[in-house]
């Protein structure tokens, strides 16, 4: 297939998909209470220059720190759902890439996706975090792997969405040849906003999605066309990655795909699945399509927060070790009585042996009285009790 069959398939399978229902979608009644949410949630806003541009940012929530990196279009607000969603946990750091929106583009050109890692380390610092989890989506997702690469230091762990990098398809040829097309002779004659058209049309993102855009995003988006069909469409399609690069950062790395556009094999959604083998990382599967954190926030952010990492749980104090059982403290053991100090029982005096005084001799010699029936001696008085000793 030549590269103008490629594209007009793409465009034909992409209208269909843009025109289909979308039944997962949330509905207004829950969309006007996440649009609530965010106008609700503190959002600190942010400057840092790098590689002579100006970079804005924005900073919601508190937690470990997540840092959230757009595709094509570059702007911050891509995530204003999710980021408000998650500001219960996370510290969540959203920006503009340069060249688009309220960033500078003076050095937007040429397309470098190291300079992007780079840029996005030094929005990270400027918000005052040397490392973060980050997410990625579609270009965004290419600058995260990059990220981890290049500055493994600065990731702790990446969730890569839709990576769009056509090198690693079968086909590769035919979509680059596509993008080529886009990029240059459609650019040229009808400038970037047909070839937008042509590209948006290709994605099969459905009209709930643009329909559900934050306040002020369109608006801002749209002045970005020229910055990503000039600059960055088809850098981020020829992407190389290094495999290797990859392998050894260290980087807990895992791809993302959604739903729906895995249902309809979608070429975007088919590199994910394949570096996900080259890498050996885990496939996770987002509800929705390449844009679901727009009309279907609540599910898409609840189904990617199972898949972040939680705030990291305090060492244990330590147990210190069990000390030998000690005799039971409740009830003493009785100590022996000490020795009755009390005086001795008084011993009944002595009978007295002595005989009797002599009596004069009766004349005849009468008979002794019988000597059973003399006073008890027992009931004489008691020996005066012995003082007791002092006690010490």
């Amino acid at each position: 297939m030549g590269t103008g069959a490629t594209l007009i398939n793409a465009v034909a399978r992409g209208t269909a998909g843009l025109l289909a229902a979308d039944p997962g979608r949330s509905s207004a009644a829950d969309l006007d209470r996440v649009r609530a949410l965010a106008q609700r949630v503190s959002v600190r806003a942010g400057r840092v220059r790098a590689g002579g541009d100006e970079l804005y940012y924005e900073v919601r929530g508190s937690g470990p720190p997540l840092l959230m990196i757009s595709g094509g279009g570059g702007d911050a607000g891509f995530y204003t759902y999710p980021a408000a969603l998650l500001a219960d946990a996370f510290t969540v750091v959203t920006y503009d890439r340069r060249g688009n929106s309220r960033s500078t583009g003076r050095h937007a050109a040429p397309f470098d996706m190291t300079r992007q890692a780079a840029d996005a380390v030094a929005v990270l610092e400027a918000a005052g975090h040397r490392s973060a989890f980050v997410f990625g989506n579609s270009g965004g997702a290419s600058i995260a792997l990059e990220l981890a690469r290049a500055f493994p230091a600065a990731a702790t762990g990446v969730i890569a969405h839709e990576p769009p990098v056509l090198t690693v398809l079968p086909d590769r040829d035919r979509w680059l040849g596509a993008f080529r097309a886009m990029s240059g002779p459609l650019t040229r004659a009808g400038g970037a906003s047909a070839a937008m058209s042509v590209f948006a049309l290709t994605t099969g993102i459905p009209i709930s999605a643009y329909a559900a855009h934050p306040a002020g995003f369109s608006a801002r988006s749209g002045a970005n066309q020229r910055c990503f069909v000039r600059t960055e469409m088809y850098p981020f399609v020829s992407w190389e990655p290094d495999i290797d690069g990859l392998a050894d950062s260290g980087v807990p790395i895992t791809f993302a795909v959604g739903a729906r556009t895995r249902a309809r094999d979608l070429y975007y959604g088919r590199p994910a699945a394949i570096l996900a083998e080259r890498l050996g990382a885990p496939l996770l599967t987002l509800p929705g399509h390449h844009t679901s954190y727009f009309d279907r926030p609540e599910p898409w952010t609840a189904a990617l927060r199972t898949a972040l990492p939680t705030a990291p749980t305090p060492p244990a104090v330590p147990t210190p070790p069990t000390p030998p059982a000690l005799p039971d403290q409740s009830a003493p053991p009785t100590a022996p009585a000490p020795p009755d100090q009390s005086p001795p029982p008084t011993a009944p005096a002595p009978i007295d042996q002595s005989p009797p005084p002599a009596r004069p001799a009766p004349p005849t010699g009468p008979v002794l009285p019988d000597q059973s029936a003399l006073p008890d001696q027992s009931a004489l008085p008691a020996r005066p009790a012995r003082p007791r000793p002092a006690a010490d």
